[in-house]
């Protein structure tokens, strides 16, 4: 069974108002999320009361770093059946805790941060980030309202500060850390004004081991109209989604076999006489013997690989007890020239996935791949719920 992890991260621009709190508790109610990380609470005192008013009696663990007057302020807050949260630390511009998802008991490491609006004092919030960031050992995601853009473009006007901008994109790149791909935005803040100011202030980051950790990550923006800051909601998938579409698959052609089930499926006779049609039949028989063929060859092959090891792991040891014979020996090469193979065309497999055409097959590397793969499909999905249509069935061929 499929399972995710939600997390709210927004710029709520003040809960210190009933009526707004109110606002965002039925925004809250409205998605399944576990975890809240939201900035400019403008609170310098969070209780019980004020959390059940802003987010509903689900989230009874939290923990804030209080505002400076009405400036500032974080709340985190979390469903404690969901999350066990611990090692909670804070500093001037930020809230960091280590979570634990107990329905999949993965750990992680969790930083949301509110930047600092002047430029003097960016290079100390940038230094506190990076001061952390070297200790970091756990998947680990930073998220809030920076205050800094990363990019030129991620300004409407083209007019940035480069000194600050520079210093962030050189610290992220240090720190290895990737800017998750905003779905269905460009910026995440407005001026509100007549002639509009927009920004990419709010984002999330994460590290290697993070993507390692949920290979299926997507960052959504929210629609509301009570802060002039988008609430950024970041689904974490526990597991891939299944392909529905048909893809070819390039090592097909080096597995023995692969001309026979072509032709096996493309001579079937089809009665009919619309050439179009028959057309279409036939791609469509040929695309599902493919299928059907490749996972039933890829599942032997596997298996083969891991006989393969097996043996020579066993042949192996029995030579530290006596000396092999001749036969022994030469199936141990056998398996050996073998093993090689099936990497071989696992690889060409995991390229294709990530579409890297700059590096030869002999420089693959798999999870170097994976990451490749699942940052290209975050950048190109378009989530079916923007478009309010169901998720698309199962493709199917006659």
């Amino acid at each position: 069974m499929s399972m995710s992890l939600d997390v709210l991260v927004w710029n709520v621009r003040g809960l210190n108002n009933p009526a707004r709190r109110s606002a965002v508790r039925l925004f809250v109610q409205s998605l399944n999320v576990s975890l809240v990380c939201f900035q400019e609470s403008k609170l310098a005192l969070v209780n019980d009361v004020v959390v059940r008013e802003t987010l509903g009696p689900a989230f009874d663990g939290f923990d804030f770093l209080p505002a400076e007057g009405t400036r500032g302020g974080i709340l985190l807050a979390w469903k404690s059946d969901m999350l066990r949260v611990t090692n909670i630390q804070k500093d001037e511009f930020m809230i960091l805790a280590q979570i634990l998802s107990l329905a999949e008991g993965k750990e992680w490491l969790v930083s949301s941060v509110y930047g600092p609006q002047e430029d003097t004092e960016k290079a100390r919030f940038l230094k506190a980030i990076v001061q952390f960031g070297d200790q970091v050992r756990l998947p680990w995601i930073l998220n809030g309202d920076f205050n800094i853009v990363c990019n030129p473009d991620e300004r409407s006007s083209g007019r940035v500060n480069r000194r600050p901008m520079n210093k962030f994109r050189h610290k992220i790149n240090r720190l290895g850390l990737h800017d998750m791909p905003l779905i269905r935005r460009r910026f995440s803040w407005c001026n509100q004004q007549e002639h509009a100011i927009l920004a990419r202030l709010d984002c999330v980051l994460f590290n290697n081991a993070w993507e390692d950790l949920y290979p299926i990550s997507d960052l959504l923006s929210l629609s509301s109209n009570i802060s002039d800051h988008t609430p950024l909601l970041l689904t974490c998938s526990f597991t891939r989604p299944r392909a529905y579409r048909f893809r070819f698959e390039n090592y097909w052609c080096k597995m023995p076999g692969f001309m026979d089930v072509v032709k096996d499926a493309w001579t079937q006779e089809v009665w009919g006489s619309d050439p179009m049609k028959i057309f279409n039949i036939k791609l469509h028989r040929t695309a599902k013997a493919l299928r059907s063929w490749g996972q039933r060859s890829m599942s032997h092959l596997r298996l083969q690989f891991q006989v393969a090891s097996e043996v020579i792991l066993r042949l192996d040891s029995a030579q530290e007890r006596r000396p092999l014979s001749s036969e022994e020996k030469k199936l141990r090469a056998f398996l050996r020239g073998k093993c090689p193979a099936f990497a071989s065309l696992e690889r060409v497999r995991l390229r294709q996935r990530a579409r890297v055409q700059d590096l030869r097959e002999g420089d693959a590397n798999s999870r170097y791949f994976h990451m490749k793969a699942n940052g290209r499909r975050r950048k190109h999905l378009i989530p079916y719920s923007s478009m309010g249509i169901e998720q698309p069935q199962p493709w199917k061929t006659n």
